[in-house]
This record gives structure tokens, sequence and C-alpha cells, in this order.
């Protein structure tokens, strides 16, 4: 096959043109350094160091350094293995059209709800509607529920069994149930995400019967109605196909239906002590799990072991059905998002700010590009020269919106659920923020070229982590800080750890320790030549990589750092099924428990499209353990 039919093929993997280029290229060639790279795959010499690190990040490139002394420094590059590198590709390629194709679905609701007063204004009788369409996969049915809820405007009514209503239609039914009558008959069940379900409805306003037969899901939403196939087999089973029916007479007639099942079935008020035990909130987290965590951060060997997510930022707000933009300014929602999910999914600490890193950069002109599904990031590098950085005032963080929306939050969720929960604040370490302020390019050459630069940013960002922990820490909101440098690792040398990352990170995290909260530290990559270092950061918790070889970790640190980690968040949570996603956990706690100071966890941030029963599987794992 020839070169361009090769690049073709790596284009459609989601590869550009020049990272396909430059990735062809080593593959036929030994290892070369970036001037031959860009002679060999006539690449613009000025791009090929940007493409050089999107490679790496990518997996498909390694860099080999053959001499470290910045007079003599020599770099030259080698592909990975296809055999590995290309099915890493796909599957990061699938991930990314999930999340291309839940921004675009996101968008038709935003529409929809924009659009459809205005048509059915000019069209009150439906005329040109076609009288029913299917409805064939989980995602459209989610869709479709949340859309249709959203728009009614006089009653709805859902008959209810396991798998049905999907939890993620939940919060667009809960609103609904604020504003008009929702009445719902519910099938037996011993399911506790049913009973779960049902209380969520339940306080929201909903009316509720409790059925004594078995009930096909439907859902009458004014003249509309949804009548649901059967689940599949799988846990709580998905519903799979579904029918909008938009004909009066067919509505009418399931409007009847549904009237015969709410008259037979019992009200909750008449079912005494049941009722009440049903409309008790689910309490998943077990009472210690707090008092857990903190003893295994301080090398303690509790029982279960201890687990939790980190971050989740991203999961919590595609799972509560907002955007990072629309939680700004609204504390209280913010709030109640992170504790409606502490409750629901029995995660046990509490990531405020998690996703909203890149907003520290906020108060200081830098552009936001806003995504519906995915991480924030900048549009531009924050600066272009020293003297722009001379120029920033860290004390206009306190004056940011969003910073103000954080330390709220965290207030709120610390008075509510702080005795119950560990509460922590998240923020990006000192070089990731470095990365951002520069831009990844302009650091990598700085590192070498103006390493003065890179350390007066680099005291600028730790100056900017300080003064947005500082409220917190002060007023002793949280026990717990979260600090993520995520390209401080596998993306440059031991040397330059050691004089770039290291200190920028002892120096805050002693900050930090000397106002009595502890530290969790995540930096991304496989480690291997600068695993060791870590534990000279002061950090109480190391958060590694699912890259990292846990077994060389824990005969590193044990009985010296507490280690979580470190199930892969893709391809074991997003990918495996329950079964096999807590076999994975006990593998992970085979190998990081015995001898206690462990949590496990993901080995990086939670992706959005982890299912709810895939946290828990790997939750119960950890609970179940001995």
């Amino acid at each position: 096959m020839s070169d361009s039919s090769l690049a073709d093929s790596l284009a459609a993997l989601g590869l550009n043109r020049y990272e396909a280029a430059v990735y062809v290229t080593l593959v036929r060639s030994p290892q070369l350094s970036p001037s031959e790279i860009a002679a060999r795959s006539h690449v613009p010499r000025q791009r090929v160091y940007d493409i050089l690190a999107s490679l790496t990040r990518k997996g498909l490139v390694n860099e080999l350094v053959l001499s470290e002394s910045h007079a003599n420094r020599q770099r030259s590059f080698a592909p990975v293995d296809p055999a590995v590198a290309l099915p890493t590709l796909l599957r990061e390629s699938k991930r990314q059209q999930a999340l291309e194709n839940e921004e675009r679905a996101h968008a038709v609701r935003e529409l929809v709800s924009q659009i459809r007063p205005h048509y059915l204004k000019t069209h009150p009788s439906n005329g040109t509607r076609a009288p029913a369409r299917v409805l064939s996969d989980p995602m459209r049915l989610t869709e479709g529920l949340t859309a249709l809820a959203d728009a009614a405007e006089q009653r709805i009514g859902l008959l209810c069994s396991s798998g049905f209503p999907p939890t993620e239609a939940l919060p667009a039914l809960a609103r609904a149930a604020e504003r008009l009558s929702l009445q719902t008959v519910w099938a037996p069940s011993s399911d506790a995400e049913t009973k779960e379900s049902l209380t969520c409805l339940a306080q929201a306003g909903a009316e509720v019967r409790l059925s004594q037969e078995p009930l096909l899901p439907l859902a009458l939403f004014d003249e509309c109605a949804l009548i649901f196939g059967e689940a599949n087999n799988s846990p709580r089973g998905s519903l799979t196909t579904a029918f909008e029916i938009h004909s009066h007479p067919m509505t009418h007639f399931l409007r009847g239906a549904f009237d015969a099942c709410w008259s037979r079935a019992i009200p909750w008020e008449a079912m005494g002590d049941r009722a009440t035990a049903l409309a008790r909130p689910i309490k998943r987290v077990p009472a210690d799990a707090r008092e857990r965590l903190l003893e295994a951060m301080r090398l303690g060997q509790p029982e279960p072991v201890p687990a939790s997510w980190m971050g989740g930022g991203i999961w919590t707000i595609h799972h509560t059905n907002h955007t990072f933009a629309s939680l700004i300014g609204r504390p209280q929602e913010m709030a109640r998002a992170l504790i409606d999910t502490f409750q629901r999914t029995g995660n046990p600490i509490i990531f405020v700010g998690s996703g909203y890193n890149i907003f520290h950069l906020a108060p200081f002109g830098a552009k936001i590009q806003f995504r519906v599904v995915g991480h924030l990031d900048l549009e531009e590098p924050l600066i272009r020269e020293q003297a722009d950085l001379d120029a920033l005032d860290v004390n206009a963080l306190a004056r940011e919106p969003a910073i103000q929306t954080l330390w709220e939050a965290a207030r709120i969720v610390s008075a509510e659920v702080g005795d119950e929960a560990l509460v922590a604040a998240t923020a990006w370490g000192p070089f990731n923020l470095a990365a951002h302020i520069l831009g990844v390019e302009t650091l990598t050459r700085a590192l070498y070229r103006n390493p003065r630069l890179v350390e007066q940013t680099l005291e600028f960002a730790a100056r900017v982590i300080k003064k947005f922990f500082e409220p917190l820490l002060a007023e002793k909101i949280i026990p717990l800080v979260s600090i993520a440098d995520t390209i401080a690792g596998d993306h440059i040398s031991r040397a330059h750890f050691n004089r770039f990352v290291l200190p920028y990170l002892q120096d805050i995290i002693a900050w930090v320790k000397h106002q009595d909260a502890q530290v969790l530290l995540h930096i991304c990559g496989a480690l291997r030549d600068k695993l060791d270092v870590l534990g000279e950061t002061g950090a109480d918790c190391l958060c590694l990589d699912s890259r990292v070889n846990l077994a060389r970790a824990k005969e590193l640190f044990a009985g010296k750092v507490c280690l979580a980690g470190n199930l892969d968040p893709i391809n074991v949570l997003d990918h495996l099924t329950l079964k096999q996603v807590e076999a994975a956990a006990r593998e992970c706690l085979v190998t990081g428990a015995p001898g206690g100071g462990f949590i496990l966890m993901p080995g990086c941030d939670l992706p959005p499209t982890v299912s709810l029963d895939n946290v828990r599987a790997m939750l119960r794992a950890a609970e179940t353990w001995k």
C-alpha cells in the first residue's frame, strides 16, 4: 500500500493529514529527529513539533531523549507498534464520535425546546405530523422522553417498571412534576434502582400508586404517547424500542388503559409504613465511607477497602442534564447536582470544581471554548510574551463569577453532606496550568530556549492555584485538595520534571498541608522514568494512571504514600460489562490493597459515557472484596 493510501486510512481513524504523514514516515524508518521527520514527511518544519506532541498524546509515537544537556540535547522519535497504537486510536475515535453525537443530541434538544412552542401555536391540530414513529435505541428513547417531558403542558402519565423510566430521563420528569400533573403507576419490584427512581419523582411532586400486576412501560404526554417494548436481559434491563404515537384516537385509547391501571393501583398514602420506607432517600454511601478514605490516606488498612472515582465533573454534568455554562452564577443548583450525584451513585468523594479548572484563567482574559459534552479548553494561549504575564493580577480570581460559584457551591455541599462525604476541591497542577497559559508548543520549546519564562509562568500558576484554594481552606470547607498535573508525566524528561514540576508541586502541597488538609495528586502517563519521584511531592495520596505498573508502585511506596488507582476509565469502565468491571477491579485490589494505604479508583477522570451501573460495579467490588 502506498504512503498516500496509508495516510488516507489513518485519517479515517481521526488523524489529520500531517499526523498521518508523520506516523507513516516513522513506521517506514528507524528513529528520526524532528528535522529528518519534517524533510521525509513533507510536513512544514514549524509544524512538526506540534504534530509530534499530538501523536505522543495519542499513543502513536514515543520520544527518545539521547542526551539531557541543554547544549547537546538530542531528540528523536520512534513509532509505537501499530498492533498497539491503532486499536487505541480506534477506541479513542469511537469515544470522540460518541461525545460528538451527544453534543449534537443536546443541541437538538435545545432547539426543540425553543422552536416547538412556535410550531404548536401555528399547528395546534398537528395535522401534518406522522401518526407514529419508531425509536430503536436507548439514546433516542431517552432523548424522546426528555423532549416530550420538557414540552408537556398539562398532564403526564407513566406506567413504570424495572428499567423504566431510564435514569437519564429522571431530571426532566422531575422538572415536569414541579409544574404539572405527573401520575405514576409502579409495577412490583425489589430493585433498589427502581425504588430510587420512584423516590426521586415522588419527592418532586409526582402522584404515586403501586400496581399489583406487571405493567408494560407507557408514557403519556398531553396528546402524545410512548409505548415501550420489553427490557433486555441485562441487569435492570435497558429499553431498546418504543413507538412514539401522535394519533389522537390511539392516544385516547392508551389514556383509557392508563386510567384503568391508575384506578386499580394502591394509592401511596394507603401503604402506611411501606410508603414511608420507599419515600426515604436511598443511602448508598456506607456510613463510615468518609472515615475509611481518610484512614487509607493515613496509610491505615480500613475494611472494606475504600473506593471512589477521581474528578467526575464532566460525568456529573452529563448525567444531571446540565452544561458547564448553565451552572455558572447558580451555586445552589451546582451544589444540588453534586449532592444528588453523591446520593445516587454512592461515590464518597465530592470533587467540587472538577471540569471547571480552565476557569482559573478566566479572570485574566482567557477565551474559554465550551463544549456541550467533553472537557473545556482555551481557544488560544493566554499570553504571547513576557510582558503579558507581568500584567496579570492574581487577585482578579476572586472577582470571577465562575470561581465565586464554585466557592459558594463548596460551602453548600460541605454544610449539607460534609459529615457523610469527603468534600474536595480540584485544580490543575502548575505545569498543566502553565501549558494553557503559554500553549503546549511554546512551553515545550521554552524548556530549552527560555527556562526563565517557564519558571516565571509556573510561579504565577502556583499563585493562582493557592488563591483558588485559599478561602476554602481558611474556612475549613474542604479537608481534601485534588491536583491534576496531567501533562507533567510522559510529556517531559525526568530532568525537566525535577526542575520544572517537582519544586512547584512541593511548594503548593506543603502550603495545603500546613492548613490541615490532605492532597490527592494525579499525573497522567506510565511514568516509567519518574514514578519514584512522585513520592517526593509530599502528596498524601497518589492517583495512578491506568498505564502505571501498580505492582511496581506498591513496592516503591508501601508504608510511605497512599496509592489510588488504577482501573482504565475507557477500556474497562466505559467499554466492559458489569462482571468484567468487577473482575478488573478485583485485579487492582489483589495488587494494591494488601498492607493498606490503598483506594480503588479509575486511572484518570471519568468519561461522561460510563454507565451508572459500571460506576456502582467498581464501588461494589471494593465493598465486597476480602
